[in-house]
């Protein structure tokens, strides 16, 4: 029926069947086919375009795309979702989301609300992260049937807001935390401390001699020195310790969790250790002396600002003393 009234329209415009004088018929004949092949279209769904286009669309969509059961397991995913799941996992329907991924979104399928979780994952040695949002899925009857994900790669800022916290809170020779970064761990340290009545210690130490270094063999090897000091540095301490780049050649240390004196004796032996050990630049040998000063919290100073000047005169007597000394503050040096 659909098909024949559009003909018929044709057959009478063609064999003028009912003449009408000066009459054109192609504008209504073209009209009702029109009409009526839409009708087919859309209602009888010659072809359903609608599907096709959804589905290229999803295909081709930068941002991952998944779709779970209430359970947990994968009923549809596009591409971009494939290539978020690297190495020996794989998305594949009928089974659970990969473990890497659960661990870290951390859901409960149960539950039907909006939730937003950064994720991260490893591609050809990088990390890769996303923000996915998690929709509950509903049937035409409003039942809840599943989630939906969507991934969307967030790497570049992440690795933008990376840098931009290294150039802020980093040494850019040494890689050592800077002052800042410093001063923000030993101000919770002390907080830490005073809760539970713990010590907390700070060492500076001062190459001395160093421009005698960067006169004699130039500043490329004053930074190759620095290099390496930072590593024997890093080498000496707990990893719940911090050494940093104060400024120039001076270093400081926090360290934490002291119960005991001993234990900062032990930590400024091996760096003092480390550093008596010759440096080696284009097949020079060369003697970087040292002096190192120490003062303790609470014992020495009641804040942070004390603690770091009573340190800091502790290492000018040590430096007065003679070189690769250890001198622990004491308040009769101002």
């Amino acid at each position: 029926m659909m098909i024949t009234i559009p003909m018929a329209a044709n057959m009478l415009y063609i064999t003028r069947v009912i003449p009408i004088p000066h009459a054109d018929w192609t504008p209504a004949t073209l009209s009702i086919s029109t009409i009526f092949i839409a009708l087919l279209v859309f209602n009888r769904q010659l072809f359903d375009v609608i599907p096709i286009a959804r589905e290229s669309l999803i295909e081709t969509m930068n941002e991952g795309f998944i779709v779970t059961d209430c359970k947990g397991f994968v009923v549809d995913f596009n591409n971009s979702a494939q290539k978020i799941i690297t190495g020996k996992d794989t998305l594949v329907i009928g089974d659970q989301l990969p473990s890497p991924l659960t661990s870290q979104l951390n859901l409960n399928y149960s539950t039907v609300i909006d939730t937003t979780v950064e994720v991260m994952t490893h591609k050809k040695d990088e990390h890769c992260y996303y923000i996915v949002n998690v929709s509950p899925v509903y049937s035409k009857k409003h039942k809840h049937v599943g989630h939906l994900f969507i991934f969307h790669n967030i790497t570049e800022r992440k690795q933008t807001e990376n840098l931009i916290k290294n150039l802020a809170y980093f040494d850019q020779l040494t890689t050592l935390p800077n002052r800042y970064l410093f001063h923000d761990r030993a101000t919770m340290a002390i907080e830490h401390a005073n809760r539970y009545n713990k010590k907390v210690a700070i060492a500076m130490l001062d190459l001395d001699e160093f421009k005698d270094l960067n006169d004699s063999f130039g500043h490329e090897a004053g930074d190759k020195v620095l290099q390496e000091v930072a590593i024997r540095l890093m080498s000496a301490i707990r990893k719940m310790d911090t050494v940093s780049r104060f400024g120039g050649d001076e270093f400081i240390f926090l360290l934490t969790e002291i119960t005991d004196d001993t234990i900062i004796a032990n930590i400024v032996g091996r760096i003092a250790n480390n550093m008596t050990r010759n440096f080696r630049y284009k097949g020079n040998s060369i003697t970087i002396p040292f002096s190192i000063g120490i003062a303790i919290y609470p014992d020495n100073s009641s804040n942070l600002d004390e603690l770091i000047r009573n340190a800091d005169l502790a290492m000018y007597q040590a430096k007065q003393s003679g070189h690769n000394r250890c001198q622990y503050y004491s308040p009769n040096m101002g």
